[in-house]
Order: structure tokens, then C-alpha cells, then sequence
């Protein structure tokens, strides 16, 4: 894929819900709670400081921020942005995590579930979880846009950790649900998607 921009993955630091152990996949619930939690902060604070984001070749002066609307994701983005002088992170709802269903709320733990039926029915995805193929599908749209506003920018994707790696899945060719051949995100980690 030739793109006239580079894109960054950085997953949310770690929220509420990561230390509780719960799937928050929900709008209703992940955009208005379960922001970050005291060490997530701390943790974004070291980071993404100004050095550590000009170590991995991002450039500041060419970045743009977007970010999912979930509250642990855009606090995220907003550490992200204070800290390197950048103006407001932008709003996608296509960033959003992807839809976990019925295990929404539940224990994390289930997430292998999920991750188990990607592999084995790629074509036939749970009946209440979100499709790998429907997430990659918004986010190539979101993509496609950054492509048309956009000319040799640093494009800064603040999301979750399954959309991340589907999103760098497509962009590297490989078909949405074999996003977890990929090496899996840390909580506050950013990542070129393609080299």
C-alpha cells in the first residue's frame, strides 16, 4: 500500500478497566468511564515524554493527533499532545475499540475467545462481537480520509489494542484476522505501522 503519509499506533494507557480486568467495549460505557487510571498517567507521563517520541523518528512538527471518543483513549492523546506541544487531539469514532458483545464487561480473560474464533471462522465472527473484517472496514475508511486531508504527515491513530492491530494488519497486507500474529501493543505504546 503506497500512502502519502506515515501512521503511528499508540494503545491508551492503562485504565481503570485494564486493572480491574474487564472487557470495556462498549460506547455507552467506554466513552463517558473507565478513563485511566493514576498509573497509567504516571506511566504516559515517562512515555511520551518529548525525548523518548523524537527517539523513535515520529516527527513532532509533521504529527497529527486523532483519537478514539472512549475517555481512556483520548485522556491518552491529550498527555500525548501537552506533552509535545501539539494542538488538540482530533475525535474518530472509527478508532473506537472494537465491539466485544456479549462479553462486554466481563472478564478479560475472554478475550482469547474471541481471538481463538478470528483464527479458526474468520467468516463467521461471533454473533454479537464486532467482525475483524467490519473494524478493519472503519478504519480503512478512516485512513482513506487521512489520505485525502493530509500530505507527509506523521498521523498519530490514539486507539485500543485490537483496532491497532488490525489497522496495522491491513496496512502490512495481511488479512484483519490475522491481527494477533502481530506482536500485541503495550498500554502506552506507540508504534510506526508501516515502515
Amino acid at each position: 500500500m503506497i500512502l502519502k503519509n506515515r501512521y503511528w499506533a499508540l494503545r491508551h494507557g492503562i485504565s481503570i478497566a485494564n486493572e480491574r480486568g474487564l472487557i470495556v467495549s462498549s460506547p455507552e460505557e467506554g466513552v463517558p468511564g473507565f478513563g485511566l487510571s493514576p498509573a497509567g498517567r504516571a506511566e504516559l507521563g515517562q512515555a511520551l515524554r518529548p525525548e523518548r517520541i523524537r527517539a523513535s523518528g515520529l516527527e513532532i512538527k509533521n504529527a497529527i493527533c486523532y483519537s478514539s471518543d472512549f475517555r481512556r483513549a483520548i485522556e491518552t492523546a491529550r498527555i500525548f499532545c501537552e506533552l509535545n506541544g501539539l494542538q488538540e487531539p482530533l475525535t474518530d469514532f472509527r478508532l473506537r475499540e472494537r465491539y466485544f458483545g456479549k462479553f462486554d464487561g466481563q472478564s478479560h480473560e475472554l478475550y482469547e475467545i474471541v481471538w481463538q474464533r478470528d483464527r479458526e471462522h474468520p467468516d463467521r465472527p461471533h454473533r454479537t462481537v464486532e467482525s475483524t473484517a467490519a473494524v478493519a472496514d472503519r478504519l480503512h475508511a478512516f485512513i482513506q480520509e487521512c489520505e485525502q486531508k493530509h500530505e507527509k504527515a506523521d498521523v498519530v491513530a490514539v486507539s485500543h489494542g485490537d483496532p491497532l492491530q488490525i489497522l496495522q494488519a491491513v496496512l502490512t497486507g495481511l488479512a484483519p484476522d490475522r491481527h494477533r500474529t502481530l506482536p500485541p501493543l503495550a498500554n502506552g505504546e506507540l508504534r510506526l505501522l508501516l515502515a
